[in-house]
């Protein structure tokens, strides 16, 4: 949804008032590459969204995965986690509910929300 949306919005004009927001994207492994990258670059010209794009790497839930082997999961999740705890993000975007649940629960308790794309968009655009 969020790259068919890519395609079709206009390009956002900034507004150089609002409180810029950082934000890191998690592409879900699962997300073809050519989506992806409609998504980062909407992401970039979003007003008031500093955005960091993490380098691909698997947040560990994995479809069904995390609930048959939730300890493997949580292990494979760290090195996510620790990449985004290093970039101390306001936000964290990903278009994937399982990986947003994984990222939320492996961030409970930091200052750090993990939302998808199209509500930081739409809260953006709703201010304007």
């Amino acid at each position: 949804a969020a790259a068919w949306l890519a395609d079709r919005m206009p390009r956002p004009e900034s507004a150089p008032d609002r409180q810029t927001i950082s934000a890191v994207y998690h592409r879900p492994c699962h997300l073809p590459a050519d989506q992806a990258v409609k998504v980062e670059r909407f992401l970039r010209v979003s007003p008031g969204l500093s955005l960091t794009v993490l380098p691909d790497q698997c947040c560990g839930h994995g479809g069904l995965f995390r609930l048959f082997h939730p300890r493997t999961s949580a292990a494979i999740g760290q090195d996510r986690l620790a990449a985004v705890e290093t970039a101390r993000p306001d936000l964290v975007l990903t278009n994937c509910s399982g990986c947003a649940w994984q990222l939320w629960e492996g961030l409970y308790g930091s200052r750090t929300r993990v939302r998808h794309p199209l509500e930081v968009v739409a809260g953006r655009v709703g201010e304007a």
